[in-house]
């Protein structure tokens, strides 16, 4: 029985960012990240879906982060000749945002809420 693969991480959201940047265009597709880093030679061995898997997970982590967005799609013909719709993606900031401060709250009346909800 063939061993499952480990789990690698093969991209950062720092290398998609400086891939990014070196990018000729304003805003990008997961997959025009990946043939950039595929063309640099740095991920040679790696097969094309696992790197742009874990592009698009790098760019998720960046949305999530306020660091980037959805900036529409952009008509592709693939290999097949299929017409394909991919999301592109800007950055909008280099640094992620602060994390929100706890709320300070005075002391809790736990009698009170038991009685409340509890009857």
């Amino acid at each position: 029985m063939p061993r499952k693969q480990a789990h690698v991480i093969l991209t950062t959201p720092d290398i998609v960012v400086d891939c990014v940047q070196k990018l000729p265009v304003e805003s990008f597709t997961t997959c025009e990240v990946a043939d950039a880093l595929m063309a640099s030679g740095n991920f040679s061995g790696v097969e094309y879906e696992r790197l742009e898997r874990s592009v698009r997970q790098s760019v998720a982590w960046l949305i999530d982060r306020g660091m980037a967005q959805a900036a529409g799609a952009r008509k592709k013909i693939t290999k097949a000749g299929h017409i394909s719709w991919p999301v592109t993606y800007t950055i909008i900031r280099l640094s992620a945002l602060p994390k929100p401060q706890p709320i300070e709250c005075g002391p809790v009346d736990f009698e009170a809420l038991n009685r409340a909800f509890l009857r």
